[in-house]
């Protein structure tokens, strides 16, 4: 797998072992690496989806139906199904003088991910 930018996320880890981690203005699913094949070292990408912006520093959420959660330096933030990174719907915050300073949270009672505003937000100076 060739990487074209950095990459600029903490990964999250879907339900099927798939990678999930923004790289510039993308974010992709890379799928797990196969340890019990010698011939095959590499990860191998699943899919990219371009954002509207650069990806946000926070890791994605993943939710237990393999939905993710993730957002961009646009105050975007993206429903991505993981089985085939199809747009499921994007949200715009609308928050001009703010800006996203985490990304989405999932809850560790239920283990589904919110797709509200980041809980921390701090005003742009």
């Amino acid at each position: 797998m060739t990487f074209y930018d950095k990459i600029k996320m903490f990964p999250a880890v879907g339900p099927d072992g798939a990678v999930y981690v923004g790289m510039g203005w993308q974010f992709c699913a890379i799928n797990p690496l196969d340890v019990t094949n010698p011939d095959s070292p590499m990860f191998t990408q699943r899919w990219c989806h371009p954002t509207n912006a650069d990806v946000s520093a926070s890791g994605a959420a993943v939710d237990k139906d393999g939905y993710v959660y993730f957002g961009d330096r646009d105050n975007s933030i993206y429903k991505l199904r993981g089985s085939d990174g199809a747009r499921m719907w994007t949200r715009y915050t609308y928050l001009e003088q703010h800006r996203l300073a985490s990304g989405p949270r999932t809850s560790v009672s239920t283990r589904t991910a919110t797709a509200t505003r980041a809980t921390t937000m701090r005003r742009q100076r």
